[in-house]
Formats: structure tokens, C-alpha cells, sequence
């Protein structure tokens, strides 16, 4: 018996794990993959969908922007994830094949069936890979442009495969009915590829409905096979094929619109279906490429003014690439195909086509000359072109001159650029190409004498530089005895790419001022001095605002903050920062009040606000119109650094936030640590970027971050040595004519010394890396600024005040008894304490946690009382005596009215209601009535609708005086003569003339008078005429 309920209970248990893994099959979530595994040659793996998902997502971060990817097996993808960046390494299928299928509407809608979701950049390779695509849908409409390959490609994809169906869907409910299809542009190469896409339509619409919609919206759709319309595609086409079709019922959408459509049309519309198109005069070519123009019959039914537009981005020689199906299934087509070692043909396999089959490995093998390391000089001194006038302030060895009546920069090295070439190397090697080169020994060889024109390096950079290089006749691979045919045996063949490459520019050693320790106070005066002369310049030019008025509104910010943190006081006087702070709280108080809503304020706006006040000894927490710490942490607008702005506004002064906790900060600081660390060289090249890395100066050398602090290490090792350029100065590649100072950004250079100085490098140390050939970057600096004279120069067009604050940076860096740039607790902040002992009260304080609190507000100096923030008192008031209740209701009471400007008199008694409950307060609770002005305003408001009311009231009673006195006058058929009336008349005018124009224009039959007026010289005249005839009768 127990045996047989045992059995019952295993069959049962086993039928429950059967049904569970049944339902686990159905519902596939991609792995959580976190890194691709190597192989024993180094190379990285995809082995499954999910590998691939995540290769996508991270193409272009380190180790595998630059690595060797290889797909080991079949996979099948969905819904391909958008990559970021450009990936320059190598992705080999090894024959594999990626099924694909796209059906997400939301992919179509952002421009990304891709199958390969992300560039592949300048020396990238995409190689021996087929895509078998089972179902792509494009929704038309959704995007103008559609890549259905690749995003982009500007390196080289050999021997990709791409077959299977792009289903093209259209419905009613389609608004835009533009398309353009291709399998992606750039600047790179396709060789040896196959490209045959099938294009359908799916539709409830009959193909009349979508021509029409095509029409009327004048839209063009455009397929192809090959081809891009991208203005900045110039993609090279060798030796590929396609026998690519599309649909009947794009046929009949196309045959319906050669029916229907205006040909004469000055519009661009139709539909445009061939096997290639480039951008129109593009620099794209295509050679030995053919399709089946059979299955794919042009279609180019589009108005005349399209078709011109199409010539132009017809290639050349299209007419020549289109085959029969029958030429296309002959070998003999195929001009410049190698049959022999690339591509093979059966009537068994592709339908009869040709197909890519390699049966050799082509290795290319990257070679540039092989020049002996440059060691840096010029011919100019560094004062050639110290201190002169902007238009010419050209920072050494950049100089000026007319060439041609045109004025032309130039960085004169002279012929000290001019380099000596000892032969060819080969570069950039794999650990395959590596293992390859010592087997068969290989090398790359040339004669220095005979086949280079001229050699020359660029010097605006120490290390290795790019290397300019014109051969008379290009290097060649030379093997060792007998190894160039066992390579070939073996199924290897190797192709050499000359690339210019780089040269080494060297350290000239030459020695520096500042190779003397004794000489660092020399540097540390001169600081001083320079940040002195640019204050003085923003006071110059009203930085500062009116001496006796300075606020928020009518001051630079940056300044403001700059000058304290440098100890600098505006106009000599000491109170302007108290005078500042106290303007800029009624003014934000006003802002308020008039309905601004300051919390959603531009973070970087609030960080700067917040910054001023905490470096002037404020606290932000003293402003009542807004909990400015709690706003900023939202970090509300799109500016790229309202992060990292936010994090210096709260942690500068040792606040917090409750909407960017302590702990949402660290995990910042640890994902930018994370971010830093796998940084490539180009995050390095612009100084500026310093400023994503200055706020993890809070964590570095903190307990539990030792990645921050590793991140920072390496970071200040790789600035000076990618981004400080030969003469010592900052300034990023390309920018130099960008900036006043040509080849010396001075916010670059301010950047780059905050960075520095905040994590205590002395920069003046040869050691630290920041002094190159003799010059350190404080003499950078001091080629902006003369000193003995007071001047400045190069950098007067942006922000003057930042190049102080690299300055002051570096002086706290070398004076130890301040602290660094962004620590602020070397500013006294009276406030502070008190604002955190009433804050922390609670339900549960004591007795002394509230006298606490209450003795050091008493304590506070009147000044720092009279802008205490009356919020903050409320909260102690409310601890001591239970006073909240009725401060809360007046408050809420005031902010109930509506704005003075909105008020009418029907509000008076609401108006008054409020003001009894504010007298009903005593003398401390009304001074926490932080909308009081908002009441005063109301009130005057109210006085002022009044006065206008009482005056309307007279305006009517005298308007109505003078609309008696008309109404009581005869008509016009009844006015007469008589010398009472005329008197009436001009009395009741002259009454009107003396009324104001408010009260006449309430005289609402003024026009009565003015008519019976009007009628008395006719009346005079008929008198005359009676009286006339009486005399004659007489």
C-alpha cells in the first residue's frame, strides 16, 4: 500500500516539474549577461541571443569597443535594442547565421530595425556573417528614414549576407505616408556581400486608397536594395550581388499612381523602387555589383520635378549592374569575383546564385611608417604674442598672416614638425594577427630613401601624434623563406592597409621656474594678483550691480559666487553681501507672491543661487519662498550638468535634500566612478568634462569608495597627458581658433586646475604631469592675464569669473590652512545651527531640545534674525507653545486671496477677515508670517479699488445731472427762439464742458443737445426770412 501511494506522489511530483518547464519554455526572459567570455585567442563570444543583446547595448564601452567579437553559433533575435557609439573593432560570424525579426511598432517608430543596432566606426570591420531576416515590419510613417542593416558604416563589412523579408505596413489610421528604406549609410565599405531583401505590403487598404494617400500628401516612398539617400553616405560597393524582389501589391500601389498621379506637380512624390541609389552627386561607387532585374523591374513613377532630383543620385553606371536571372546564375557574370577563394556558385545551394564562401582567412595587416620619436621645439619665444589686442592675442606658436588678402591662422612649427622615417612597421595587432606574424614571420618593408615623398607629425600634442605621410611607393609584407606559400596551405592569405599612424613627440626636458620649489611662491602671489585684476574687471563692468542695491536680478551669479569663495568684497564695502542676500530673498519673496513657482526653476539656475549664498555665509535654507535644497535635488530642465551642479549645491555646504538622499548621491558617485574608470581617451581630451568628474571629490578617499577614489587617480594621470597640449596650456583639439586666445582656452585651463588643485596636485610639480617642455599651466594662465599691468586678455566674451575660480582653487590648493574649492566649511555660517536645531524638532523633543533651539535663535545677531526664515521661527513657535495652529490658518488665509491684481471689491470683506486674524496674533507669531506682503499688498489694493469706486460713483451723480437737464428740454419740432431756451441750451453745454472725460463719456444723450443746437442758426435764419417779408408788406 505505501509503496503504491509513493509511486502515485513521484508521477505526481514529475508531471508538476514537466508542466512547469513547459511553461518556462514559453516565456523566455533574456538573461541577465554582464560580460561576454574570451576564448583562448582573447577574442570575445556571443554564443547566445542574449550574449548578442548585450554586445549591442555595450559596443561601444571597453574591453569590446576595440576587441574581436566572434559569433559561435546560430541565434535568433527579436526586437533588437538600439546601441550607442561606434564600434572599432572587429565582429566576425564565422559563417553563422542571425534570424532576425522585428515586429515592435515602437522599433519602426525610432528609426531601428537594424539588425545591427549600432555604428560600425572608422576601422571597424563586420565580416562572415548571414542574417536571415523572418519578419521585419516597417510601419510607414513612423519614421521618414528606416536603416534596416546597420545604423551606420564608416570601416569595412565583407562578406555579410543578408536575405528574407521587409514587410512594409500601412492601415487608415496612418498619418504620415512618407518612407525611405535602405540598409544604412556612412562613409565606409561593402565587399563581397549579398543584399536580397524581399519587399511586401501589408494593408486592409486596396493599392488605389494608398496611392491616393501618397498623393495627396505628396510623400515619396523609396526601397532598395543598396544605397543610401543620407547626404553624408559615400559607401563603397565591390563585388556584391542581390536578388531581391518585391510584392504584387506594391506593383499595383504603383501602377494606381501612374494612373492618378500629376506628373507636371512641382512637388517631390511618387514611389522610387531600384537596386541602388546614392545621395544625390554623392561620393558613393559601386563596382563588379549585380542584381536580378528580372525579379527586381525599377519602379520610378514620380513627377518630373522627383526625377530630377533622381538623376543626380543615380550611380553612373547603374544601367550596367542589372542581369537576367539566367546571367545571374552564371559564373562568367561575375567580373572581378574570385571563384577560386571567396565565393562559389551551385545550382543545389541559394537558389543557383553565388554565395560568400571563403575557404582562405583574409588577414589585413594595418602598417605605417616606422619614424623615430620627435623631440618637441619652436622657434618662437612664449611673450611672441603675450598680452596683444583680441583680434590678434594668437597664444605661442599659433601666429597670424595675410595670405591671399585673407587672414590665416597657423600653428608654426616651421620645420620642426618634420620627422625621420627608418622603415615600415606592422600595428595594431590582435593576439591572432600576432601569433600569425611570428609563425610565418612576416614584417613590412620599405626604402626610407627612395619611397617616401615627405614625413611630418602633428606637435600641438606631446605622445603619440598623428603622422602625415606621403609614399612614393607604399610598404610591402615580406615573409620569411618559404612561409608566404605554407600561410596560403595552411587557408591564409594577407592583405596590407597603410595607415598614416602616429610618431612619438617627445618632452624637450627644458626646465621650468617652477622646478624650484622656492619659486612656488612666486606662482602663488601672481595667483592672487590675477584673480584680484579679473574681479576688479567684473566690477568694471557692473558684475556686481549697484554698490547699495545688489540683488539677485540685477547681478552675475558666477561673480557673486567667485568673489566669495576668492575673499574678494565688491566695492571695499562689507556689508554688500549682506545687502545682496537680504534684496535677493524679497525678491524671490516677490516672485512668489506673484505666482512664480521658483521649484521648477533650471537646476543649474538653483545650484548657482544656492552656491552664492552658502559661499557669502548664508544659509539656503534661510530663503522662505522655496525649500531651494529640496528643488534643486528634482534637478528639473535639460542642462547637462544639473546632476552634477545639484551635488556641489547640497554637499559644498554639507546639506542634504530630501528629494537627492545622501544615499541616491553615493550610488551616483559609484556609477560615475564606474563610468570614469572605463573612460575612453576621449572623454579625456576636453578639459571641461573635469567638471562630471569634480563632484566625486565628496567621496574621494571615503571608507567604501575606493573606486572614486582609483577613477580620480587615473583620471589626473590621463588629463595632462591627453588633454594639455605642448605649450602647456589646455585647449581640445579642433577648438583652437574657437577660443580669444588661440591654442589657450582659459576655461579649459580653469577646469582643468580646479580638477587638479581639489584633489591636492600641485601642479607646479614636475611630477604630477601637468608641465610640458618647461611650461606648467599656471604660466598659461599667466599669458592671460598681465599682472604688472592689470589687464586681461583672451577670455573676456564668457563667464570672466571662471578663470578666478580656477585660480582660487589652486591657491587653496597651495595654501594648506584653506580648504578646497568645494568645501565650504570654512565659511561661517550663523545660521546654519540654528536652522538645524529647530528643523529637528519633533513630537518627541524635550523641554531642553526646544530651549536649545530657541537660545541659539536668540543668540543670532538682529541682522541674521531680521532675514531668519520665518517658516523655520514658526516650527520653534509652534514646539513652545502650540501657537501653529493659528499662524497655519492666518497663512493659509493669505495665500487663499487672490493676487492684487486679480482683486475686486467683492473680496473686501475676505481681505478684512484676514487681517483680524493676523492682529489677533502677538508681536513673534506675526513676524513668521512669511506672506505678510502678500496681505499689505491686498489691503492697499483694496484701498485703492475703493478710491476708484467712489470716484465713479461722483463721475455718474454729475453725469446724471447733465442727462435731467437734456431730457427736460422741449423736442425739436417744439424748440423755438425763445431767449429762456437758448439760455437753457448754452447753460446745460457749458455744464457738459465742465464735466471730466470719464463723466462725459457716462452722458448718454449728449447727441440730443448737440442736434437741437444744431438746429437754432436755421431757426435764426427762417426768422430773419418772416421778419423780412413782414417789413415789405408794411
Amino acid at each position: 500500500m505505501k509503496k503504491v501511494k509513493i509511486k502515485k506522489i513521484v508521477e505526481s511530483m514529475l508531471l508538476c516539474i514537466t508542466f512547469m518547464m513547459i511553461v518556462l519554455s514559453c516565456h523566455t526572459v533574456k538573461a541577465a549577461v554582464t560580460t561576454l567570455n574570451q576564448d583562448d585567442k582573447g577574442r570575445y563570444c556571443i554564443n547566445t541571443a542574449d550574449d548578442y543583446y548585450f554586445f549591442v547595448e555595450n559596443n561601444n564601452k571597453k574591453p569590446y569597443k576595440t576587441s574581436t567579437i566572434i559569433l559561435t553559433n546560430n541565434i535568433e533575435i527579436t526586437n533588437q535594442v538600439q546601441g550607442v557609439g561606434m564600434f572599432k573593432g572587429t565582429f566576425d560570424g564565422q559563417g553563422h547565421t542571425i534570424s532576425y525579426s522585428a515586429t515592435d511598432r515602437e522599433l519602426s517608430k525610432e528609426n531601428n530595425i537594424s539588425v545591427f543596432a549600432f555604428n560600425i566606426g572608422y576601422g571597424g570591420v563586420l565580416e562572415n556573417t548571414k542574417v536571415q531576416i523572418n519578419d521585419a515590419k516597417l510601419y510607414v510613417g513612423d519614421n521618414d528614414y528606416v536603416s534596416t542593416i546597420f545604423d551606420g558604416n564608416d570601416g569595412s563589412i565583407k562578406g555579410l549576407s543578408v536575405t528574407g523579408n521587409i514587410t512594409l505596413v500601412c492601415d487608415e489610421s496612418t498619418k504620415k505616408w512618407g518612407t525611405s528604406v535602405s540598409i544604412g549609410g556612412g562613409d565606409g565599405k561593402l565587399e563581397d556581400c549579398e543584399i536580397s531583401i524581399n519587399y511586401n505590403l501589408e494593408s486592409p487598404m486596396s493599392s488605389d486608397e494608398i496611392a491616393e494617400k501618397i498623393i495627396d500628401q505628396t510623400t515619396l516612398w523609396t526601397l532598395c536594395q543598396f544605397g543610401n539617400r543620407d547626404s553624408t553616405s559615400n559607401i563603397k560597393y565591390v563585388n556584391c550581388i542581390s536578388h531581391g524582389s518585391y510584392s504584387s501589391k506594391i506593383s499595383d500601389v504603383a501602377k494606381s499612381m501612374s494612373e492618378k498621379i500629376d506628373l507636371e506637380a512641382n512637388v517631390v512624390s511618387g514611389i522610387y523602387v531600384v537596386y541602388s541609389f546614392r545621395y544625390k552627386n554623392g561620393d558613393s561607387t559601386i563596382s563588379n555589383c549585380y542584381y536580378d532585374k528580372d525579379l527586381l523591374k525599377d519602379i520610378r513613377v514620380v513627377t518630373k520635378n522627383t526625377e530630377e532630383i533622381f538623376e543626380s543620385s543615380e550611380l553612373p553606371n547603374y544601367s550596367e549592374l542589372g542581369k537576367s536571372t539566367a546571367e545571374m546564375k552564371n559564373k562568367e557574370t561575375y567580373k572581378g569575383f574570385d571563384f577560386e577563394k571567396t565565393w562559389s556558385i551551385s545550382p543545389d545551394i541559394n537558389d543557383g546564385y553565388p554565395y560568400y564562401d571563403p575557404r582562405t582567412v583574409e588577414i589585413t595587416l594595418e602598417v605605417q611608417a616606422d619614424a623615430e620619436p620627435k623631440v618637441w621645439k619652436t622657434n618662437y619665444a612664449r611673450d611672441y604674442n603675450r598680452f596683444k589686442d583680441y583680434s590678434t592675442n594668437y597664444h605661442f606658436p599659433y601666429r597670424v598672416e595675410i595670405i591671399n588678402g585673407t587672414k590665416t591662422n597657423i600653428y608654426d612649427d616651421g620645420d620642426n614638425n618634420k620627422v625621420t622615417i627608418n622603415g615600415a612597421k606592422i600595428v595594431n595587432q590582435t593576439e591572432e594577427t600576432k601569433e600569425l606574424i611570428d609563425k610565418y614571420g612576416i614584417k613590412a618593408v620599405c626604402n626610407p630613401e627612395t619611397d617616401i615623398e615627405s614625413a611630418t607629425v602633428d606637435t600641438s600634442f606631446l605622445g603619440q601624434r598623428p603622422l602625415t605621410v606621403k609614399w612614393i611607393k607604399e610598404p610591402v609584407l615580406q615573409f620569411d623563406k618559404g612561409q608566404e606559400a605554407q600561410a596560403e596551405e595552411d587557408g591564409y592569405t594577407f592583405k596590407i592597409k597603410v595607415i598614416n599612424g602616429t610618431c612619438e613627440v617627445k618632452d624637450n626636458e627644458e626646465a621650468s621656474a617652477a622646478d624650484n620649489p622656492a619659486n612656488w611662491g612666486t606662482y602663488l602671489t601672481k595667483a592672487e594678483k590675477a584673480i584680484k585684476i579679473i574681479l576688479d574687471y567684473c566690477k568694471d563692468k557692473n558684475a556686481f550691480g549697484p554698490k547699495d542695491s545688489p540683488s539677485y536680478e540685477n547681478t552675475d551669479i558666477w561673480a557673486i559666487f567667485t568673489a566669495a569663495r576668492c575673499g574678494y568684497i565688491p566695492y571695499n564695502d562689507d556689508t554688500y553681501f549682506d545687502k545682496w542676500f537680504t534684496n535677493t530673498k524679497v525678491y524671490l519673496q516677490e516672485l512668489k507672491d506673484s505666482g512664480s513657482n521658483l521649484s521648477k526653476w533650471q537646476a543649474t539656475d538653483l545650484s548657482k543661487l544656492i552656491l552664492a549664498i552658502e559661499a557669502i555665509g548664508y544659509d539656503p535654507r534661510d530663503i522662505s519662498s522655496v525649500n531651494l535644497l529640496d528643488a534643486v535635488g528634482k534637478r528639473n530642465g535639460d542642462n547637462y550638468l544639473n546632476t552634477e551642479y545639484a551635488i556641489h549645491a547640497i554637499k559644498s555646504g554639507d546639506y542634504t535634500s530630501s528629494t537627492f538622499t545622501d544615499k541616491e548621491m553615493a550610488t551616483w558617485a559609484h556609477n560615475r566612478a564606474t563610468s570614469l574608470l572605463n573612460a575612453t581617451d576621449g572623454s579625456f581630451s576636453n578639459a571641461d568634462n573635469t567638471m562630471n568628474w569634480q563632484p566625486l571629490v565628496y567621496w574621494y578617499g571615503k571608507e567604501g569608495f575606493d573606486d572614486v577614489t582609483k577613477a580620480i587617480d587615473q583620471a589626473l594621470h590621463k588629463l595632462p597627458e591627453i588633454a594639455q597640449r605642448a605649450t602647456g596650456s589646455f585647449c581640445t583639439a579642433g577648438f583652437e581658433t574657437g577660443c580669444m586666445s588661440y591654442g589657450n582656452n582659459a576655461w579649459n585651463d580653469a577646469q582643468a586646475l580646479i580638477f587638479a588643485s581639489i584633489f591636492d596636485v600641485n601642479v607646479l610639480d614636475r611630477k604630477s604631469g601637468f608641465t610640458k617642455n618647461g611650461n606648467n599651466f599656471l604660466d598659461a594662465f599667466f599669458d592671460l592675464v598681465d599682472v604688472d599691468n592689470g589687464s586681461i586678455h583672451g577670455f573676456t566674451n564668457y563667464d570672466v569669473p571662471q578663470i578666478a575660480r580656477g585660480l582660487n582653487a589652486f591657491v587653496r590648493q597651495r595654501n594648506k590652512e584653506q580648504k578646497n574649492f568645494w568645501d565650504f566649511s570654512d565659511v561661517k555660517v550663523p545660521t546654519k545651527d540654528v536652522n538645524n536645531l529647530i528643523l529637528a524638532l519633533d513630537a518627541n523633543s524635550t523641554k531642553e531640545q526646544i530651549q536649545t533651539a530657541r537660545d541659539a535663535y536668540e543668540d543670532l545677531l538682529p541682522k541674521y534674525k531680521a532675514i531668519f526664515n520665518k517658516d523655520t521661527l514658526r516650527k520653534l513657535l509652534e514646539a513652545e507653545n502650540g501657537k501653529g495652529d493659528s499662524i497655519t490658518k492666518v497663512i493659509a488665509a493669505i495665500d487663499a486671496l487672490p493676487a492684487a491684481d486679480k482683486l475686486t471689491l467683492e473680496n473686501k470683506d475676505a481681505v478684512v477677515n484676514v487681517r483680524n486674524l493676523y492682529d489677533a496674533l502677538d508681536d513673534e507669531a506675526k513676524s513668521v508670517i512669511s506672506n505678510y506682503s502678500k496681505l499689505t499688498a491686498a489691503e492697499a489694493k483694496i484701498k485703492e479699488l475703493e478710491k476708484q469706486q467712489e470716484q465713479k460713483e461722483k463721475d455718474k451723480a454729475a453725469a446724471e445731472k447733465v442727462i435731467a437737464a437734456i431730457n427736460a428740454l422741449p423736442s425739436a419740432d417744439a424748440l423755438t427762439l425763445d431767449p429762456y431756451v437758448l439760455q437753457l441750451l448754452d447753460n446745460i453745454q457749458a455744464e457738459y464742458n465742465a464735466l471730466t472725460e470719464a463723466q462725459k463719456a457716462l452722458v448718454t444723450n449728449y447727441s440730443v443737445l448737440q442736434a437741437l443746437r444744431s438746429l437754432i442758426p436755421d431757426l435764426k435764419a427762417a426768422a430773419a426770412v418772416v421778419d423780412k417779408i413782414k417789413q415789405s408788406v408794411k
